[in-house]
This record gives structure tokens, sequence and C-alpha cells, in this order.
């Protein structure tokens, strides 16, 4: 939908550039400057595409990033960082790690929580009630997002398996 809404106000812009470029054609053939006229079509164009360019020029980068299974933009990141702050403040876990990536409209994210032997969350229940949890939050805000969330006791496990 927001590429829509682009590709329309380009397309306005264009048409309106045109308009533009034939009334003034008019004015300039009934001048002294009737041998520019011939230039003003392509000129005003030529502007207006040039203006126009860093539109389409984001939306080809947005997308191979997420071609290539890139993270969202910054401001997604921290939303999702925050509300699993505030989610996982009553847990008694060691640490988190996310990894997310975004294609189109759909949120792919990974969880990981490390937790010490000692902590309290050491049944497949308890695990069950935190990815609830943690996946209604998240889809709350995020109605398209797909959760994954893995739990571990050992860090060798935590998110960067190469490191195991």
């Amino acid at each position: 939908m927001e590429l829509d809404a682009k590709n329309w106000i380009i397309d306005g812009l264009l048409t309106v550039a045109v308009l533009i470029a034939f009334v003034v054609t008019i004015f300039i053939e009934k001048s002294e400057y009737a041998w520019m006229a011939v230039y003003a079509d392509p000129a005003i164009v030529a502007i207006l595409v040039i203006l126009t360019l860093p539109v389409p020029y984001i939306t080809i980068r947005d997308n191979i990033k997420q071609l290539l299974l890139a993270a969202p933009n910054q401001q997604m990141q921290n939303k999702v960082h925050n509300l699993l702050a505030q989610e996982l403040e009553s847990i008694s876990q060691e640490d988190y790690l996310v990894r997310m990536t975004q294609v189109g409209r759909y949120l792919y994210m990974q969880i990981y929580l490390l937790f010490t032997p000692q902590s309290a969350v050491n049944d497949v229940s308890s695990h069950d009630a935190i990815r609830q949890r943690l996946s209604d939050a998240l889809v709350a805000e995020f109605p398209n997002a797909s959760v994954d969330v893995v739990f571990t006791l050992e860090r060798k496990w935590f998110g960067n398996l190469a490191e195991s």
C-alpha cells in the first residue's frame, strides 16, 4: 500500500509536469524565445525525474535488504527490544538475544533466552507460558509477526551457534 501511494504521487507529479510543460510551451511559442519551445517538455520532465529518483532508489534498496533477510529498520528493532525488555522484567533470565528479519509486511523473530540452572523456569509448561506471553505482546504490536523462542541453560547455544 505504501508503495502504491508513492507510485501514485510520482505519477501525479509527472502528469502535472507535463501539463506545466505544455502551458510553458504555449507561452514560449508566442515570444522571442520560440526556438526554445521544443526543449520545455523534456527539460521539465528531466528535472522532475531527477527530483523523484530517490523514491524508487529507496524502495529498491529496502526490498533488496528484505531479499537478503537483513534486519528491519532501526526504529522497528528498537520497538521490539523495548517491548521485550518490558515483558522480560519479571522473568529471571540471565540474558536474551533477538534475531529478526522482515520480508514484506511479515516480521520473523527468533528470541534466545539464557537461564541459570537455579532458575525457577525449568519445565516445559513454564517455557510455554513465557513463549505465549512474549508472542502475545509482540503480535499485538506487530500483527504479521512470527515468533520463535529458544530456551537454554548453556551459553554455547545462546544465539551464535558458530561459537559452540
